[in-house]
């Protein structure tokens, strides 16, 4: 019992220092200070590469990989493939939209393929086969990539000149976002076929 009670007092005995000290450590700190290092995500999709078919075109690209240039000169007998690989080098998920502004008289068909995974690239063929063909830009996560294949035509409304044109897409995590394009010129040097 006299040892119980003895370990009863140096219980207490302690628990009233450990209380003591941390009133006097409180009133003697003024401040708290907390270093910390904070890392936002990284917003980085880019046109890794772009495949343009058509007899009449001439391609420039910007070196940040953001944006396709394509001037195309011609008569009205002609076709525009383009394909461009978009991929999120990020270290957050994506939405993407996709729009179209093209002048009056010029059509555009679209398709995309995937999303699929960075690292299986070096099997295209396989991935185009087996990925879904969507109609609408799918949403990118980290290390995905889509194909977007692009066929432009004009129609018989089409005139002689020169107009421009636009397909865009957006990627977007919460408020930011970061725009990619292909812009398109068109001098169109006739309006009939040419035989």
């Amino acid at each position: 019992m006299m040892i119980t009670r003895v370990f009863a007092i140096l219980f207490a005995t302690l628990m009233s220092i450990t209380t003591l000290c941390g009133v006097i450590y409180g009133h003697w700190i003024k401040e708290l200070r907390i270093h910390a290092q904070v890392e936002t995500g990284d917003l980085n999709v880019n046109i890794r590469c772009y495949k343009v078919c058509a007899l009449c075109a001439k391609v420039y690209s910007g070196s940040d990989g953001s944006c396709i240039r394509i001037d195309l000169t011609g008569s009205r007998c002609w076709m525009l493939f383009i394909k461009v690989l978009i991929i999120n080098n990020g270290t957050m998920p994506v939405r993407m939209n996709y729009k179209s502004d093209l002048p009056v008289g010029i059509n555009c068909k679209t398709h995309f393929i995937g999303p699929f995974k960075l690292n299986e690239l070096s099997d295209i063929l396989s991935i185009i086969k087996d990925c879904k063909i969507h109609d609408d830009i799918p949403d990118l996560d980290v290390g995905e990539a889509v194909l977007a294949c692009h066929v432009i035509s004009p129609n018989d409304d089409i005139k002689e000149g020169i107009a421009n044109g636009i397909v865009t897409y957006e990627a977007r995590f919460n408020s930011w976002v970061k725009t990619l394009c292909i812009e398109l010129s068109f001098n169109i040097t006739s309006s009939h076929c040419d035989n």
